[in-house]
Parts: structure tokens; sequence; C-alpha cells
């Protein structure tokens, strides 16, 4: 019983998902713009790649603040009490 409900779930979250991209391509208007692929900047048009690589050290600080922002979520309610 338990692997049968399993399977009719798994076979139901695939036709979700994909009746949702099937509803969206049938939705959608068929034209292709060019200019709507292109990088957009604050009105200014890209130029170069936009692959760039940046220090590791930016992800990093990135992760280190995202710790401690959300350790501080936490630690709000203990200081209140």
């Amino acid at each position: 019983m338990g692997s049968a409900s399993l399977l009719v779930l798994i076979i139901a979250a695939v036709a979700f998902a994909a009746g949702g991209m099937l509803v969206s391509k049938l939705v959608i208007k068929g034209t292709k713009n060019p200019a709507k692929g292109q990088a957009y900047e604050c009105g200014i048009p890209a130029k170069g790649s936009g692959w760039n690589q940046f220090h590791v050290g930016y992800y990093l600080f990135a992760l280190i603040f995202l710790i401690f922002d959300v350790e501080l979520i936490f630690l709000y309610p203990w200081a209140v009490v």
C-alpha cells in the first residue's frame, strides 16, 4: 500500500510539472525577438562576455555574512526573553 501511493505521488508530481510546461508553451506568444535575449543593465548595452570571474573571497565573505545574519535571527528571541 505504501509503495503504491508513493508511485502515484511521483507520477502526479511529474504530470503536474509537465502539464505546467505544456500550458506555458501553449499560452505564450510564438514570436521571437533577438533583442529580448540580450543582457540588460540600466539601459546600457552589454559589452564583451557575461562570464566574468570573481575572486573566491567575495563569495566566502557573502557566505560568512549569511551565516551570521541567520544566526542573529535565532539569537534575537533568546535575547528578548
